[in-house]
Formats: C-alpha cells, structure tokens, sequence
C-alpha cells in the first residue's frame, strides 16, 4: 500500500501549528515550522501578580498537609522580579504560631533557600541553600522537595532537592539536624504564597502552575523534566494535596484544581497579570484533534489572547503574491466585531487584516488591506462565528485577492489589487492585530500557513485543497 505524505507547501515564510501539545507551544513559544525562524510569543495567559508590598496568596482554610510525611514537596512556575532582599515562594506554619514547618525562599543573593522545622517546640529550624541563582526578570519552572531522612538528622538523610526547567541545582547541606524523621501531626496556621506568615520577605514577580503536598517519596529528575514540558498534566497526576493553574485571569480566589473545598487561595494585594507573555494558555493543550488550550473555552479567548511574531522583511506582503491558510473553529459568542486571524497594523497604509468582520447580526470572513486600497467581505447570509471547523484562505495572484472558506470563493470573495502595496513594518499577529483587545478572535486556531511565490490561480487552488484535504491535525 502507498504511504501517504504530508503535503507542505512550498515558499513558506511561517507555519505555525497551535494545536500540537509541544513543550515550547506550552511554554509560550510557537515555534515557525517553515524554517524560517520566525517564532511567535504567546500573550494573554494569566498569572499572579506580586508587586513586594503585603500582597500573598494564602489558603482559604489551611490544612495538615505534612503531618505523618517525611517528604515535602512544591511546584511553582515563577519570574521573580529583581529584589535585593530575601523574598518568599511558599510558606506553611505551625498552628498558633508564626514559625516555618516548610519555607520555601530567595535569598537577597538570589539563591534557593528551603528551611523546615519538624515540630511545634523544642526544635530549631533548619536551612538549606543552593549553589545557583534563581534568574531574576525570566520564568523558571521550579520544583523542590525535602527528605527528613530516618530520623530528621544531616547523617541519616535530611536533604534539600531543587530542579529548574528540569535541571537539578546543587543544594548545600542543612545547617543542623531537623527534630525527627517526619512532620508531627498539625493544622497549619498559615499555607501561601508572596510573603511569610509574618508579613515580611514579599515578594516581587509573576507566578502560575503553584502545587504543594506533603508526599512518600521524593521526586524524580523525571518529574522535574515533566513538570518543565507540561505544568498541567504533571500537576493533574503528581499526587499533591493541593494546586493551582492561575487561569482565573479575574477576582480574588484562585480555585484549586485538586478539588479540596477549603484549599483555594485567596488574593490579598495581589493581582492579575494577563497581558504578558506570561506562557503558554491556561489548561494548555496535549495536541490533536478537538484538544483546547484552555477547559471550557478557547484557545484564543477574544479577550487579550495574541501570538506576537517580531517583523522579518519576508513576512511584509508588499506588492508581490501571497498565500494565507488557517485551520480555525470560531466561537459562536465572539467578544468583539473584529477578529483578526493574521495581521500587520489594522486601517492605515501598507498595514493589512484577515479577519471576521460583524455586519448586520454575521461574522463575515473579510481581507482588509493599505487603507481600503483592498477591501473584501463575503456577501450577506452567513455566520462564520459557528463553533465548525473551518480553513480560512486568501490567495494573491496577479493584480487580484481572493478569500476562501473550505477552498470555495465566497460571492462578493474578490478584489482588484494593483499597486496595493502591504509594506507595513509592524509585528506579525496571530488572533488578533496591533495588540488591541477589541480586535482579538474567540477561536481555536490549529494551523496558520503563510506563503510568499508567485504562481497561477490555478496552482494556489490546488495547493489550497491539497491543504484542505489532509485537514487540520496534521
């Protein structure tokens, strides 16, 4: 039997795919398959925000989550803003008392400090520092853990464990030895993030992906690895007794996904950060067909989601041919009248939108280009906006433009183009243009291809259904 083969056209300047669950797509890169480079930043994912002045993020009702274990464990996506003080990621403390049963810090120096104390009284605390900084101004994924070994002493095992974006740091030895070889029994007084129980060590920077537990092993090279390639499904299956995607974007309670009424975090202070490059969506994707960036909405949100791509000279149209598909399924409750699929600029000169267009109750798909210079809408009688997947097409050949749905024109599909001239020297978007909120699209987007050659109407058609043909998970 004849093996098929994906098709792939040629004189690609981007091809991003969104639907395929990569580790770098989670990240918040989508990387440009054409291998041109041209790599675009995800914008719009939630996360905290701490500005260093009381803000925190505390557990509604705290709970024993150490007691009877000998390991500790917690998980944070984090981007620590440059402070020169030591600062807070995670605190829990014993009942009635301000004192650390497990702390979780940065150092004025930016290293990792981890501190426990076993018991209520009759027990010193014990630190633990690491070798490395912790970067200030960029993201990490961090996972660290504490093993009380036998008997809560240095000589039969008390040991710091640490691993960023899956690479393990040197943690020194804790100066003395913890009371015993697990945590007593005990409700915590306090269980957050951003400041101590006390007030002090705040906190400046971002942070999403939060989980936190007490544990009966230690984790892995293989967790931190995982942890790094995808937040979302190591945290749904780690075990921990509590943890938080951040994905609320608004208000003040960040629910906690394990399920535990009681564990949800509330927001003192501290806010939301949502038009950052701050990662990938919220609930990212696996990849494949009818997997969503986000659970029980879209991948991009219409709200303040866009994939940025930095300007190229080979990513301006200008007066040359041009090829644009994109693999979308757009939401029946768009949140504005204009959703770009791709673009440079909006309305002004050189500048170009391929988009849905609100006229009279129906998103029609529209190309709009240097000034109104082109100037396409479909004719009336159909919504776009229809939860169906569809691939989306505009093809330059010549001195025309035309769009398609699913490779058929459209009535009122075609423009006149000579002398139209897409020069425009913004950044590329996707799902939305000129990072305006009121022209980001309520969509899943799968796939965007975007090609620059000169060929016959004929010839881009058929690339255009041999695209379509092998539909959008490919």
């Amino acid at each position: 039997m004849a093996k098929n083969h994906k098709f792939t056209p040629t004189g690609l300047v981007g091809h991003w795919k969104f639907g395929h669950g990569t580790g770098t797509n989670r990240r918040g890169v989508i990387v440009d398959e054409s291998g041109q480079g041209n790599n675009g930043v995800v914008y719009g994912a939630p996360a905290l925000d701490f500005d260093g002045t009381n803000d925190k993020a505390a557990v509604a009702t705290p709970w024993d989550s150490l007691g009877g274990h000998r390991y500790a464990w917690f998980a944070a996506r984090i981007k620590p803003a440059a402070q020169a003080a030591s600062r807070c990621f995670w605190h829990d403390t014993w009942n009635g008392t301000q004192t650390s049963k497990f702390l979780v810090a940065m150092s004025a120096t930016d290293k990792l400090e981890i501190t426990v104390r076993t018991g209520a009284s009759g027990d010193t605390s014990r630190s633990a520092t690491s070798s490395e900084s912790i970067t200030e101004g960029s993201w990490s994924h961090l996972l660290c853990a504490v093993d009380l070994g036998t008997d809560g002493t240095v000589a039969n095992g008390l040991l710091a464990y640490a691993w960023v974006d899956g690479v393990a740091l040197t943690m020194g030895a804790f100066n003395g030895d913890a009371a015993q070889g697990t945590w007593a029994a005990d409700v915590s007084n306090y269980q957050g993030m951003g400041t101590l129980d006390s007030g002090i060590f705040d906190w400046e920077g971002l942070a999403n992906w939060i989980g936190y537990g007490g544990m009966d092993a230690l984790p892995t090279i293989t967790d931190a690895q995982q942890f790094y390639d995808n937040a979302q499904a190591w945290l749904s299956q780690a075990g921990l007794d509590g943890w938080w995607p951040c994905s609320e974007g608004a208000g003040a309670t960040v629910d906690n996904a394990e399920g535990t009424a009681g564990h949800d975090l509330n927001l003192t202070g501290t806010t939301w950060d949502v038009g950052s490059d701050n990662g990938g969506n919220a609930y990212l994707q696996t990849g494949g067909a009818g997997d969503s960036f986000y659970t029980g909405g879209r991948w991009f949100d219409g709200n303040d989601d866009t994939v940025v791509v930095t300007d190229a000279a080979e990513l301006r149209p200008g007066t040359g041919e041009f090829q644009i598909h994109v693999w979308a399924k757009c939401d029946s409750n768009q949140v504005n009248g204009n959703g770009v699929f791709i673009g440079k600029g909006k309305f002004g000169v050189g500048e170009w939108m391929f988009r849905l267009q609100l006229t009279a109750a129906e998103y029609r798909l529209s190309f709009y280009g240097d000034a109104g210079g082109i100037n396409i809408q479909e004719a009336a009688g159909v919504n776009r906006a229809d939860d169906t997947l569809h691939l989306f097409s505009v093809i330059r050949t010549g001195t025309d433009v035309r769009i398609y749905i699913d490779t058929v024109m459209p009535t009122n599909g075609s423009d006149a183009s000579a002398g139209d001239d897409l020069n425009d020297a913004a950044n590329l978007e996707v799902g939305s243009s000129n990072s305006e909120p009121g022209r980001c699209l309520s969509a899943d987007i799968y796939q965007v291809f975007y090609s620059k050659k000169t060929m016959t109407l004929a010839a881009g058609r058929a690339e255009m259904a041999a695209i379509y043909a092998q539909g959008a998970y490919v």
